[in-house]
């Protein structure tokens, strides 16, 4: 018959059974508690949102009727997700104004675009309210991006976009480096070619045209080098009279041309060709 235990130790084996439970329901708690954090970790991995694509690369795609419309429909979402980025509404702008040939609602998309590219431009004060921005300024250029949107969206978007140009051109100080150089060359080209192609011909002003043109060209050291800066300037001297030295300059235009940018370059060559030698003699196009 074994002995009894001493009175110490009969009641240490009690205490110890409630710390040998208490361990186990601390450790199951933990357990239980490793395994929620675990699960709801998982969930949120897999539920998380597919992250949004650029802005650049929501600008990509083919130019189809099809891809147009992806291409607006992933803009659209970009416009929601940044309804203050004004970089995004012009892009959507873009997208409308390429989609409109392609459809019967064309001018419905056009005046959305004007639309967008107003809103851009209140939220980059190119509604010149202040200062014009400087040349190589990302407010510079988004103005920039909001003239050529709307010159493309019919008589009054071009009296807009020609205002947002004046705006531009308003500071004459000399642009500090290549970039802010060609924004200014782009400024100017852009003026140009709108007082000379204007659909509202009480724009049009082809001596003032042809006084930015020459500017342009002169403004950067690789715009001599740029067919559409010297498209521009080719189309300038023929309509203020002199056909010969537009005939010269478009042929160096065409020479530097790509191969998918030669359509109107080769429409202008053959008006300025045909000025020059009405009776219908061939000269090569381009050197």
């Amino acid at each position: 018959m074994p002995l009894p235990d001493p009175p110490a130790k009969r009641r240490a084996r009690p205490l110890g059974r409630v710390a040998t439970v208490a361990a186990l329901v601390f450790l199951v708690g933990t357990a239980a508690w490793l395994v929620g954090w675990a699960t709801g970790a998982v969930a949120r991995w897999f539920a998380r949102p597919t992250p949004a694509p650029g802005l650049q690369a929501a600008r990509e795609g083919p130019d189809d009727p099809a891809g147009l419309r992806e291409r607006i429909a992933r803009l659209e979402e970009a416009r929601d997700r940044r309804p203050e980025d004004p970089a995004a509404r012009l892009a959507l702008a873009d997208a409308y104004l390429a989609y409109a040939p392609h459809t019967q609602a064309g001018e419905l998309f056009r005046q959305e675009a004007a639309h967008q590219a107003d809103i851009a431009g209140a939220l980059v004060d190119a509604d010149r309210t202040g200062p014009s921005p400087r040349a190589g300024s990302a407010a510079y250029e988004l103005a920039l991006r909001r003239a050529g949107v709307l010159l493309r969206t019919g008589p009054e978007g071009e009296r807009a976009a020609l205002a947002v140009l004046e705006w531009l051109l308003e500071d004459a100080s000399e642009p500090e480096g290549p970039r802010a150089r060609l924004d200014r060359a782009a400024a100017l080209n852009e003026a140009a070619y709108l007082l000379l192609t204007a659909e509202d011909a009480s724009l049009r002003d082809p001596a003032r045209a042809r006084a930015l043109a020459a500017e342009c060209v002169k403004q950067h050291p690789a715009a001599s080098a740029m067919p559409a800066f010297l498209d521009t300037l080719a189309l300038a001297l023929f309509e203020t009279g002199d056909p010969e030295q537009a005939l010269e300059v478009q042929t160096e235009a065409l020479a530097r041309a790509d191969s998918g940018q030669l359509g109107i370059y080769l429409e202008h060559y053959d008006a300025f060709h045909k000025a020059v030698h009405p009776s219908g003699e061939q000269e090569p196009r381009a050197p």
